[in-house]
């Protein structure tokens, strides 16, 4: 059985920590779920960051490349 992930939430935090994008977000009062480009799975949006990229970039990166359909702006 797999422990679980601990996710903590930050107001501002240094660019240099950050690894990983995870995208969640609400239109209408719902939540957003994309279908994976290359799996029948649904998930939300995320992705690793690429050395020296800005973490907003890496969430632009990985919702247009993996997900059908998705913009972030």
């Amino acid at each position: 059985m797999m422990g679980m992930t601990e996710v903590k939430f930050y107001e501002n935090i240094a660019g240099e920590l950050l690894k990983f994008a995870v995208i969640f977000t609400k239109t209408q009062n719902k939540y957003v779920f994309c279908k994976h480009k290359d799996r029948d799975t649904w998930e939300v949006p995320r992705g690793h960051q690429e050395n020296g990229e800005d973490i907003m970039d890496t969430a632009k990166r990985n919702c247009t490349c993996r997900y059908r359909g998705l913009r972030l702006i």
